[in-house]
């Protein structure tokens, strides 16, 4: 099987799955649909993979340092809904401490090869026996930077400017130990809203924001940005422990409100209350399972005969 997708693949445009001969030119024609230009795309598709992006920050002065990991594999239609920070991938597999050095040796050696000044994002597949495939790199700071931010306690976007500015690797980022787990969420339009259409109340529950960071995309009664959308709002839950911050992100979750819109909401909810991924036992399959499951028509209920009704009435007894 081979995944057909355009340039803009990361944001859920152009992603179309075949499988054998026979459905790889109507996934060609349908990626082509969406991406009138350019090139497309043909590769492999890893069954029951994990997605996981390395950081590495990179100096002028040619040092690389690879400082946290997130785990991106909870996508729709190619797009993240979200990100976990550290991946519970590496930290519940029993080769995990291993696997995360060879895949920071590996995104530190493709840093170097491009010669990037700055925070680098480089993308990896990891399958089921824990072989790595590279899968690009993504230049600059994640979208979703919230999560990894609240683990390590960097400022990304200041650490962002001190490189591009010429200032080597600070100290912090070589000797530093993330704690905790973080979790960032999208909140998105679904695709059938109308653009017009304004928000008119945007809510949140009221949370210590050094456990809950919300960062909205849009005021109260005004329309979503075109260069956001369909991105309402970004939400991420810090907590020592994973389980935790899970139960504070379906709290928020539960009371985020965005009338007259519908939102991808009940969706992440869905999933952050999976069995599979309260265990860290998922790949980048679990919405889609999730989104069929949901669309399966539900059988209907067998009718059960009525019982009958036993007459009380007793015969009189002959005399």
């Amino acid at each position: 099987p081979v995944l057909v997708k355009g340039p803009l693949a990361s944001m859920g445009v152009g992603l179309h799955l075949a499988r054998d001969e026979e459905e790889l030119k109507p996934a060609w024609e349908a990626a082509r649909a969406k991406v009138a230009e350019g090139p497309l795309v043909v590769e492999r598709r890893i069954d029951r993979a994990r997605d996981i992006e390395v950081l590495v920050a990179a100096d002028s002065h040619g040092e690389e340092s690879a400082f946290t990991e997130c785990e991106t594999s909870i996508v729709s239609e190619g797009r993240g809904l979200l990100r976990e920070c550290p991946s519970p991938e590496l930290v519940f597999r029993t080769d995990g401490e291993a696997l995360r050095e060879m895949m920071y040796d590996l995104a530190i050696r493709l840093t170097r090869q491009l010669a990037h000044i700055g925070v680098l994002g480089v993308r990896m597949l990891v399958d089921p026996d824990g072989r790595i495939y590279v899968r690009g790199a993504r230049l600059g700071l994640p979208n979703l930077h919230g999560a990894p931010e609240m683990v390590t306690q960097l400022d990304l976007v200041e650490l962002q400017l001190r490189l591009a500015s010429g200032e080597p690797v600070p100290d912090e980022v070589r000797q530093l130990q993330p704690s905790g787990h973080a979790v960032t969420v999208q909140v998105l339009a679904e695709e059938d809203a109308q653009r017009r259409e304004s928000v008119e109340v945007l809510r949140f529950p009221s949370l210590p924001q050094r456990t809950t960071r919300v960062e909205p995309s849009v005021a109260e009664g005004t329309n979503v940005p075109p260069d956001d959308w369909p991105r309402l709002a970004k939400i991420t839950c810090f907590a020592p422990i994973r389980h935790q911050s899970i139960l504070t992100l379906d709290r928020v979750l539960a009371a985020t409100q965005a009338p007259p819109m519908k939102t991808n909401v009940p969706t992440l909810r869905r999933v952050l209350i999976h069995e599979g991924f309260r265990a860290g036992q998922y790949d980048c399959d679990l919405v889609d399972a999730l989104m069929a499951e949901q669309e399966k028509p539900k059988p209907a209920p067998e009718s059960k005969p009525k019982p009958r009704s036993r007459s009380r009435s007793r015969s009189k007894p002959k005399r």
